[in-house]
């Protein structure tokens, strides 16, 4: 079913482990250095790495920083696995890129089932969206994460697209899904003039949009995606049949407007360890967005915090 690295220092739980995973139908691969997890992942095409966090090189969140920070194995699965398993244990370990975190002992029917949960969460993950085409938000938390462990300067735009959902009760599926399409060529297709390496936009669900660049880019980006879509929003009403918003005597008066509200966090400024933390923030800015009132772009412009210490 699948091919699972494992890494450990025990000799005998590591054989434990690929006995139980290979009775649920999986090849794996036993090594006892962290060090070579890159090249036995690239050697053996790996779908999963399941790794101990005390190893006698590097340890397991050294495993995870070097995953996620590598370009083409970064969206690579990763569960951690020891005894040392504090709540901050735990979130210290997600905070490095790990998918997962098994406390050690752990009931064979645990391991298989997080396994499988991991596996199919990757497998999602590099499925495109059926109505945009864009990547999923576990592609995108994982190119956020990689530039976190890559220390780039980037930011993370979230985009959202205001009374989606009344504006297809209202006109129907079809219009709905086209209004989507339509930002997400939009967001797409500015993306793409930057001619960034780092640009990627992903399709979270419903109206929600993240997109990761450069600093640089994040403001421009932003207010060019913000003027092509007022641009064409009234012929995209008119296509779709319906009267635009806020028109002449009254016309449309009832009709959902739909606007795009922006939020961005910068790396500079908002300090957060992991992809889940840059996700929290954007979050707290939506949440001044819905506040005010109103739609356009909100940026955080809180003073960057003082580095912490990553420990190892």
């Amino acid at each position: 079913m699948a091919r699972i690295l494992v890494i450990d220092t025990n000799e005998q739980f590591g054989g434990y482990v690929c006995t139980h995973l290979q009775h649920a139908g999986h090849t794996c691969l036993l090594e006892n250095r962290g060090a070579r997890a890159l090249d036995m992942a690239r050697k053996h095409n790996v779908d999963l790495i399941l790794s101990e966090v005390m190893l006698a090189d590097v340890c397991g969140f050294e495993v995870c920083r070097r995953v996620r920070a590598h370009p083409d194995l970064f969206t690579l699965p990763v569960i951690l696995m020891s005894t040392m398993a504090s709540d901050n244990e735990i979130q210290h370990g997600l905070t490095q890129g790990a998918d997962d975190y098994l406390a050690k002992p752990f009931e064979p029917s645990v391991l298989t089932t997080r396994v499988s949960q991991q596996l199919q969460i990757a497998g999602d993950a590099l499925t495109p969206d059926p109505i945009t085409g864009l990547a999923s938000v576990r592609l995108i938390k994982a190119v956020i994460q990689q530039a976190i462990t890559q220390k780039q300067d980037f930011a993370a735009a979230y985009v959202e697209l205001e009374n989606i959902v009344q504006f297809g009760k209202m006109a129907g599926i079809k219009p709905r899904d086209k209004a989507l399409r339509h930002v997400s060529r939009v967001l797409d297709g500015q993306g793409k003039r930057l001619a960034s390496p780092l640009f990627r936009v992903a399709h979270i669900g419903v109206g929600h949009f993240v997109c990761v660049m450069e600093s640089k880019h994040a403001v421009p980006y932003c207010t060019k995606v913000a003027n092509t879509w007022n641009k064409h929003l009234p012929d995209f009403y008119k296509q779709a049949g319906m009267a635009m918003p806020g028109g002449d005597k009254g016309s449309g008066k009832n009709t959902p407007l739909l606007d795009l509200v922006i939020c961005v966090a910068d790396s500079g400024i908002s300090g957060a360890c992991s992809a889940k933390e840059y996700f929290d923030v954007l979050a707290q800015l939506r949440q001044k967005a819905v506040k005010d009132g109103h739609s356009g772009l909100f940026m955080d412009k809180r003073k960057a915090p003082r580095k912490k210490r990553v420990a190892s």
